[in-house]
């Protein structure tokens, strides 16, 4: 992740050393010991020591507000029962709201039983799509609702360089 953030002229280093970017790793201790600061297990631990690792890693970030990106819950999924992660998920999105961070839940499409994806679409606050097989840009973008200022589907293609995300209409 870090070496895409470069690629894309984007130096993160200076924000984790401010503790405003930081990782949580969450991986199975079989491949090796996490070099982060927070980490959990994940064929070790429970769903607890990963939300204990999340507020660890949140009170020490010096930040009113944040984004924590969960990538991805179908990982999860494989180690715990889906009912588990969804309850973990809808905990973890209300501990973000109180705090006034939002949270970013990636799930693969088809990875898990379509009731999981709909749960989880009926259960938190909005859901992007993205797709990466167009030729002419990466892929395409669809934001298929936000709670309360989304409610009509729209889609665009998107493109990332050195400028960043490029959101471009489609049609």
């Amino acid at each position: 992740i870090r070496k895409n953030f470069i690629r894309f002229g984007m130096d993160i280093e200076k924000f984790e050393e401010e503790n405003k970017f930081f990782f949580v790793d969450c991986f199975p201790w079989r491949l090796k010991k996490s070099a982060e600061r927070f980490h959990a297990a994940i064929d070790k631990s429970s769903l607890l020591d990963f939300g204990l690792a999340l507020s660890d890693a949140s009170r020490d970030t010096d930040a009113p507000s944040g984004v924590v990106v969960f990538d991805s819950l179908s990982n999860l999924m494989i180690y715990f029962e889906p009912d588990q992660v969804i309850k973990f998920a809808v905990n973890q999105a209300s501990k973000l709201k109180e705090m006034e961070w939002t949270g970013l839940y990636i799930i693969e499409e088809g990875v898990n039983d379509a009731k999981i994806e709909n749960s989880l679409r009926f259960l938190l606050d909005g859901v992007f799509e993205i797709q990466t097989t167009e030729k002419k840009y990466l892929g395409k973008f669809r934001i298929d609702w936000i709670r309360g200022i989304v409610d009509k589907p729209g889609t665009y293609y998107f493109d990332v360089s050195e400028k960043g995300l490029k959101l471009i209409q489609n049609g």
